[in-house]
């Protein structure tokens, strides 16, 4: 046997058995249990109708539900409203957590802000509370919303910014 036979019978049978592969391959998907399910006269599976209904865009565009609020003010049975002038003066100094940044100061310009208001019935520390995301940006400002619920006083929060930013 030459050596040009050896290399053409070992061409065929190396066809030969990837024809087969291919053949089980095709046969295994064709008897598939999903199509075998499917039978003449059998109903197709039913989809319900509201995907059906909705527009691609739906599934493909963002979600409002998992944003995060940070951690919430605990004020009982009594709802305040913040006047927006107040809020104003919060905006006016600033923290966004850059290395230039002093959060001990930044909690001094705070603290002497709230300072100025003082709502019958609600606390020092919810009024803190509830001002205090208004005062940050950038950063700082994601750090805050991403805070777990157990920072649920203004001194664990007051605490945990200077632990962050220090």
């Amino acid at each position: 046997m030459s050596d040009f036979q050896f290399k053409a019978t070992a061409l065929a049978d190396s066809e030969r058995s990837r024809r087969n592969s291919r053949l089980r391959l095709v046969h295994r998907q064709r008897s598939s249990s999903h199509l075998n399910s499917l039978k003449e006269g059998s109903s197709a599976p039913r989809i319900r109708m509201s995907i059906v209904n909705q527009p691609v865009a739906a599934f493909s565009s963002p979600s409002t539900t998992h944003i995060s609020l940070g951690p919430q003010v605990e004020i009982g049975d009594f709802n305040f409203e913040i006047q927006p002038s107040l809020i104003l003066m919060v905006q006016a100094s600033t923290f966004s957590g850059k290395p230039h940044e002093d959060a001990n100061t930044h909690l001094q310009n705070f603290l002497e802000v709230c300072s100025t208001i003082a709502i019958k019935g609600v606390t020092a520390g919810a009024i803190r509370r509830r001002l205090f995301p208004f005062s940050l940006l950038g950063k700082a400002k994601q750090w805050f919303y991403a805070l777990p619920n157990d920072v649920d006083t203004w001194s664990k929060c007051a605490t945990t910014l200077l632990n962050k930013f220090f």
